[in-house]
């Protein structure tokens, strides 16, 4: 993780980005090299950069394309798609036959606020399929606390202005029976857009969600 380098390899890191040079440890010559930089960060560097705890010029130098990767808890419908995936791969692995996860499962997956994101899921589903005596994933397959009881949401207090739906209970906590997950996110996300008249920082605000989440969802569901 680039946020994690200590500052005085950060000088380095710097030159070897705008000079295109570097020395192997012990060598007395400078190398070239043509190599593209991706850096990944789970920290807010343009705030550490302000505070002066990540070098300026290297944030600058290296945020050319930011990409932002939500977690895991804001990413709807596919925590379920996911958790399919590892239910396949990990059938496959222990030579289970376990087809599917049944509603109630299902909702919990859905509502968990995933503080170890998709690395933490992955874990869950493995041992759920490891624990499983039959065709069904179910709810004490998963070994997972409530919602309410466990991840950021129970440390931290409520973030000022519009809540999220769930505290709020302006919207329904799941979707209503028979309506598939990815239909409900869309109606909830097309209700808050037009409760704030197109807004989508409100609407992003509403839904208990950040504005890029918010433009991702959009441009997943085509909601212009």
């Amino acid at each position: 993780m680039v946020g994690d380098v200590e500052l005085s390899l950060q000088g380095k890191l710097l030159k070897a980005v705008e000079d295109r040079t570097v020395r192997r440890v012990g060598g007395v010559r400078d190398r070239q090299i043509d190599v593209r930089i991706l850096a990944a960060t789970n920290r807010d560097l343009e705030r550490d950069a302000q505070r002066e705890t990540f070098r300026r010029d290297l944030y600058f130098r290296l945020a050319v394309i930011i990409l932002h990767l939500p977690p895991l808890r804001e990413r709807g419908a596919d925590i379920l798609l996911l958790a399919q995936h590892y239910l396949e791969r990990f059938n496959t692995k222990y030579g289970k036959d376990v087809r599917q996860i049944d509603a109630r499962a299902r909702a919990l997956l859905a509502e968990y606020p995933w503080p170890g994101n998709v690395r933490e899921l992955s874990h869950v589903i493995e041992r759920a399929v490891l624990w499983s005596r039959g065709p069904t994933l179910d709810v004490e397959h998963l070994s997972l606390g409530t919602p309410a009881a466990t991840g950021p949401a129970a440390e931290e207090p409520a973030p000022a202005g519009p809540r999220a739906p769930a505290a709020s209970g302006e919207y329904p906590a799941s979707p209503p029976p028979g309506m598939p997950l990815e239909q409900w996110e869309r109606t909830l996300i097309e209700q808050a857009l037009r409760e704030c008249d197109g807004n989508q920082t409100r609407a992003a605000q509403r839904l208990g969600i950040s504005r890029d989440t918010l433009r991702y969802r959009l441009k997943k569901h085509g909601i212009q």
